[in-house]
């Protein structure tokens, strides 16, 4: 039996339509199966979105996939039934779309972050976007805090699996205790990636400026295809974390791989 199963949120929309294209780059590379997922919240709406996710798998165009997909309809909330439905199935990711940076950015890309909070599972973030045709550059970035680090081991699986390349990205500190906090940050990651055979080089800044804008700036100078980081803040109201929303929903589309950091304790990919 195949142990991976991919959970994919779905509610009809062009987004979540992204999400799957996406869910199947990735199921098939890392030979999972998919879970693609509908909630409402009322029972008597239960059939109509089953013959309409049915109408919706039955159109899928699965040529050169082998995956499994099994749809699922059921009465629920995305930012409350997550969690419970992932390890009912046995879940290892979440793949979800969310809107871009036009329109209600700090919504939804709140709402994004309101989800991820709710389980401790890495999330696969993309926007309405076509998938690439494999992962070549992997953008990790990093700062002086523990929680900053707890993405690695989910960005070396990934890279693992398409041979792809790891940009490790972090600022310079002027404060001499922070920057001896970066130096064993960046020598611990280095080992880190060395240790599991990933090819990975690592890519300093100043401190000037917007650090999401200097991420952003540089994965597109490189062409990045996916951002991989760990959700810390201490901000108890996801609308004002303006760096990981600003991540989330960047004006490139590139997808993000997210965790919630002071959750994660095991390895899931």
């Amino acid at each position: 039996m195949n142990s991976k199963i991919y959970l994919v949120p779905h509610d009809f929309s062009a987004v979540a339509h992204a999400a799957v294209r996406h869910a199947l780059l990735l199921a098939k590379v890392a030979k999972a199966e998919l879970l693609i997922l509908h909630l409402v919240d009322d029972k008597p709406k239960v059939k109509a979105a089953q013959n309409k996710m049915m109408d919706y798998v039955d159109s899928l165009d699965l040529t050169g996939y082998d995956t499994k997909i099994t749809p699922l309809v059921t009465t629920g909330s995305i930012f409350e039934d997550i969690n419970r439905i992932a390890e009912k199935y046995n879940c290892s990711k979440v793949i979800m779309g969310t809107h871009g940076a036009k329109g209600l950015q700090k919504v939804f890309g709140s709402n994004a972050i309101k989800v991820i909070r709710s389980t401790n599972l890495p999330f696969y973030i993309v926007q309405d976007s076509t998938p690439p045709e494999k992962i070549e550059n992997i953008i990790v970035p990093i700062d002086t805090t523990k929680e900053s680090i707890q993405i690695i081991s989910f960005a070396a699986d990934i890279a693992y699996l398409f041979n792809a390349k790891v940009h490790v990205i972090a600022e310079n500190q002027r404060d001499e205790i922070l920057s001896r906090q970066m130096k064993n940050r960046i020598k611990l990651v280095e080992d880190k990636f060395e240790n599991l055979g990933v090819n990975a080089s690592i890519h300093m800044f100043d401190t000037s400026g917007s650090y999401s804008s200097k991420i952003l700036k540089y994965a597109d100078e490189i062409n990045a295809d996916l951002i991989a980081v760990a959700y810390h803040t201490e901000s108890l109201i996801p609308a004002l974390d303006s760096f990981h929303q600003g991540l989330l929903t960047n004006k490139y589309k590139i997808p993000v791989l997210i965790i919630q950091s002071k959750e994660v304790t095991s390895m899931y990919f």
